[in-house]
């Protein structure tokens, strides 16, 4: 019977500390993506995605700069322009 707590304990142990050395990196960078409440959406002219301004890529294409949700976004609307 104390084997099976002892094993219960360890992998309890273990999901803890799997759980918070690999999912806390995951959550700091989803709490930094998540907009402000009043903070403007943008529209991405590639994908039609919507994404809080201050997490948008910034690219000047044709002398204007344009919004996008990702540098790959961004390279495919210069590939598309030019």
């Amino acid at each position: 019977m104390r084997l099976f707590v002892l094993i219960g304990a360890l992998v309890l142990l273990v999901l803890l500390v799997r759980s918070i050395t690999a999912g806390g990196g995951r959550r700091t960078i989803e709490a930094a993506r998540r907009p402000v409440a009043g903070e403007e959406l943008v529209r991405d002219p590639v994908c039609d995605t919507y994404v809080p301004r201050s997490a948008a890529v910034s690219a000047a294409v044709g002398g204007e700069t344009r919004l996008f949700c990702s540098r790959a976004c961004a390279e495919r609307y210069r590939a598309a322009a030019s």
